[in-house]
């Protein structure tokens, strides 16, 4: 882990986790953030993509009045804005890697909003998630003049917590927001991703309805001796280990999400797999009743569409895309980017980039955030 000592990594993830039920969690993990690196700005940010505003922001270390006017007022003209869309999910980006700081330092943005707090105009970020219209980010802020001792560390810790905050938000918003407390079954029906609260040795102790229907077909799930056991081997495999590693105090080998194909393999699925962490201030939490909180887990299964072959088969017959355009329209579904792309592949941006032109003529759009949403359409 690098300079991240196990026991700050724990302690990080614990309450990455704890958010996933208890949402008011989140504003401890911003206080650990922001107490590890010299009392750095760290906010949780939505962006509207189309107009270019905030969606609200939950942050630690700004002025409270501050965090007001952004909302109201600078989030429009924020030079780090166009630079967020641009980089891959799950991904740290530095500042400079946005716009760099001389050509900061000349926008009223950083004359007004960021130079009164303290010249924080240096740090890292992270898109968490993001489809076709908004976004949800966290950034980590500090001063110019601590930005060289601090930022080399910020990167190694937001990168390793990188897979642990994609994996709670999306728990999040299944969830809707809600907090998990006793009486919990009617929000986890209205869920139409399966869920399972499992315990250390893959015993169901809850199903949610769509789970229950889930087990009914056996088509990529079962309960034998009333453990939950996926029929694609290699998942069931990478299941068993999440769950052995969840019960272990460290979280540096815990893999928590995982394809899943149905018994056809036509299907794609993903298994997403969540510690289920006991929070101080939730006492009357659902998961009390767990002879071990530390060793259970949440386990939600969503279908996350065709494969990836059919899908690019479908591309093809309804726009008649050729197979590398198919294959590229598919690479920018999933969220990777036109530089990605290239390096892969071997071939330069340029051939990447005509690529995509050309499916943008057969697709009728004109925008890469426009084809991604036409594409997700199906």
């Amino acid at each position: 882990m690098s300079e991240l000592s196990l026991q700050q990594y724990n302690a990080y993830v614990d309450t990455i986790y704890a958010a996933a039920t208890v949402p008011d969690s989140w504003k401890h993990f911003l206080e650990l953030v922001s107490d590890a690196f010299l009392g750095a700005r760290v906010a949780l940010h939505g962006h509207d993509l189309a107009t270019g505003h905030t969606l609200g922001a939950l942050s630690h270390g700004y002025d409270p009045d501050y965090i007001a006017v952004y909302e109201k007022e600078y989030s429009a003209i924020n030079p780090w804005t166009g630079g967020y869309a641009k980089g891959p999910i799950g991904r740290v980006q530095l500042t400079e890697d946005l716009i760099d700081a001389a050509s900061l330092k000349k926008t009223r943005f950083y004359d007004e909003w960021i130079r009164p707090q303290g010249d924080i105009g240096t740090g890292v970020g992270i898109t968490i998630c993001r489809d076709s219209s908004k976004r949800m980010r966290l950034s980590c802020n500090v001063s110019f003049r601590n930005g060289d001792r601090l930022r080399t560390e910020m990167v190694q810790t937001l990168t390793a917590l990188a897979p642990h905050l994609r994996r709670s938000f999306e728990i999040g918003r299944r969830l809707q927001g809600r907090a998990l407390g006793m009486g919990f079954e009617p929000a986890l029906d209205k869920i139409s991703s399966a869920v399972f609260l499992v315990d250390a040795h893959m015993r169901i102790r809850y199903a949610n309805r769509a789970a229950e229907t889930m087990l009914s077909r056996q088509d990529c799930a079962t309960s034998i001796d009333k453990r939950l056991v996926f029929l694609d081997k290699d998942a069931n495999r990478r299941f068993g280990r999440s769950i052995h590693a969840a019960t272990k105090p460290d979280y540096s080998a815990f893999e928590g999400q995982i394809k899943l194909r149905n018994a056809g393999g036509d299907i794609m699925m993903e298994i997403s797999v969540v510690p289920l962490v006991r929070t101080v201030s939730n006492s009357d939490n659902v998961f009390e009743w767990m002879d071990d909180t530390r060793a259970s887990v949440m386990v939600c299964v969503q279908q996350t569409g065709p494969s990836p072959k059919r899908r690019q088969v479908k591309f093809t017959n309804r726009y008649g895309l050729t197979a590398t355009e198919a294959l590229l329209a598919e690479e920018l579904l999933r969220g990777s980017t036109l530089k990605l792309v290239a390096q892969e592949r071997g071939v330069s941006i340029h051939t990447v980039r005509n690529q995509l032109k050309v499916i943008f003529e057969k697709t009728g759009t004109s925008q890469q955030s426009q084809l991604v949403a036409l594409l997700a359409k199906g």
